[in-house]
């Protein structure tokens, strides 16, 4: 015969076991939310990385172009010092020209 303590005794594992189940299937929703997480996050960080790869590579590239521009222009003062001083001279006085007629209006 099932006393009344039996029945609490059974009553308190079922719902022992009740709540065990539950916190094992939150666990499991948790484990595969954070799992998916971690995938959309790598996957960023790997986009990430390739825009930062390609922006490097980009400067690099621009920035050899600017050595080389420099270069041309080192030549050519070198070879032509009259003319690049003469040139420099005629964009100063234009650009004086502009600048006082501008403050006269």
């Amino acid at each position: 015969m099932a006393t009344k303590q039996d029945s609490r005794r059974e009553d308190f594992d079922d719902v022992v076991r009740q709540l065990r189940e539950d916190f094992e299937e939150r666990l499991n929703e948790m484990e595969t939310k954070l799992s998916k997480s971690a995938q959309i996050d790598r996957k960023t960080l790997e986009t990430e990385q390739d825009m930062m790869r390609e922006l490097k590579h980009r400067f690099k590239a621009v920035g050899e172009r600017m050595n080389d521009g420099v270069g041309r222009a080192d030549d050519l003062v070198r070879e032509h010092p009259v003319l690049v001083v003469g040139g420099a001279l005629a964009v100063g006085l234009a650009l004086g020209a502009l600048l006082v007629s501008r403050s006269r209006d």
